[in-house]
């Protein structure tokens, strides 16, 4: 986000931006002063962001963080409330990057995004988002991932940071100014 506002709202750059993917962030309205959220599939020159909920729940810290946020139903590429059926949907990748073909509904809700059980294979598996357990299965997945590769990726950090690879500000010195 704060790339988005230091570089393109209401810069040059923001007439090269086809649109900026804030995904699973809240993003208040006052985010940016310039960039507007998407009301089309055609526009250009916008974010949209939503976060991802089962239907008809809402986080214990919905009032504080996801309640004002903007979101964009990604099946209308607009803030309207109305509901996107999964026909609307054009695919999403499934197991073993295999395409999947309208696999799930969408409808805005304050600043989150509602969504059906997917509509894909080992969808039995899938639990009501109620009761979480499949998070804590994806954390123990992401975490075992993460020890196993860690000895690969070590001599890489490792080699970056020496190199100073990391920093902002040698970034941003690399970027060319209008």
């Amino acid at each position: 986000m704060r790339l988005l506002q230091e570089f393109f709202d209401g810069n040059e750059l923001q007439k090269q931006l086809v649109v900026a993917y804030l995904i699973g962030r809240a993003i208040p309205e006052s985010a940016f002063k310039f960039l507007k959220p998407s009301s089309s599939a055609e526009e250009t020159g916008v974010w949209a962001s939503w976060c991802t909920f089962g239907k008809n729940y809402e986080p214990n810290n919905y009032n504080t963080y996801y309640k004002d946020a903007v979101t964009v139903n990604p099946l209308f590429w607009n803030t309207r409330d109305d509901y996107a059926p999964r026909e609307l949907n054009k695919g999403g990748v499934g197991l073993k990057f295999t395409m999947v073909a309208q696999p799930v509904d969408a409808q805005k809700h304050g600043g989150i995004l509602w969504i059906s059980k997917p509509n894909v294979k080992g969808k039995l598996f899938l639990k009501n988002m109620v009761q979480r357990k499949w998070v804590l299965k994806l954390f123990l997945a992401v975490l075992l991932n993460i020890i196993l590769l860690l000895p690969l990726i070590i001599p890489y950090i490792e080699r970056a940071n020496q190199v100073s690879l990391y920093t902002y500000e040698q970034i941003q010195g690399t970027l060319l100014t209008p």
